[in-house]
């Protein structure tokens, strides 16, 4: 027997605020145990494995390219960083109407995202705890920056002179339908030959910056120097 006490607003009234008994009856009881680490255990995990030596060894490998790519991608988003922010733009001051677009597209993206999660935006507030004021705010804080980058890596890819190829389309087109399993037909109706283009040339214009970058060593604190 289970002795409860209903809540004071619980949603059926006649019941509110009531003690009660559960009688309940139990049919089968389980204990948790850990499997012993061993050759069984790693097949279990990985059925492409033979041993549990094999396992650590593919893990392995597996978290040392995933930790590569990471500092890769670090190294790649600091250098366009760096240059962004020494980059002048002419007036000092970014087109309004781009800030604008960025905001709007950025937002539906947003929407777009949740909605394929299955999950609306009343549903997202209530379990991040924002508003949409404070969800317009954060999009639009980071929308000069996405803006000024977009600026930067176009003039870079004007001044390298970069225009994709269609045999550079091409290969695109079939490494997205690769990644993604899908026909290639399909990814060239979902992407415009125009959308995809200007895609390339801007992972270009970041190649050629992060090929020219150099990583450096954080300066050392005046009483590190001393010691």
């Amino acid at each position: 027997q289970v002795k409860v006490k209903f809540p004071s607003e619980y949603q059926a009234k006649e019941l509110a605020g009531k003690d009660a008994i559960f009688d309940v009856k139990i049919h089968e009881l389980k204990k948790l145990q850990t499997p012993a680490i061993d050759d069984d255990f790693a097949k279990d995990v990985d059925d492409s494995v033979a041993s549990l030596a094999e396992l650590k060894a593919k893990t392995k490998e597996r978290l040392g390219k995933s930790k590569s790519e990471k500092n890769k991608e670090a190294f790649e988003d600091a250098a366009v960083q760096k240059v962004v922010d020494e980059a002048k733009v002419e007036g000092d001051k970014l087109p309004d109407e781009l800030i604008k677009d960025d905001i709007d597209r950025q937002t539906q993206n947003f929407f777009n995202n949740l909605a394929s999660q299955g999950i609306n935006l009343e549903t997202y507030f209530r379990i991040t705890g924002q508003n949409q004021e404070q969800l317009n705010q954060q999009i639009a804080k980071e929308s000069p920056n996405r803006v000024k980058t977009n600026l930067v890596l176009e003039e870079v890819a004007r001044a390298e002179k970069i225009n994709p190829s269609k045999e550079d389309l091409d290969k695109e087109v079939k490494e997205l339908a690769a990644e993604y399993k899908i026909n290639e037909s399909q990814v060239e109706s979902s992407l415009s030959a125009g959308l995809l283009s200007h895609d390339l040339k801007i992972q270009r214009a970041v190649d050629v910056i992060v090929k020219n970058a150099k990583a450096v060593a954080p300066a050392k604190k005046e009483s590190e120097d001393k010691k």
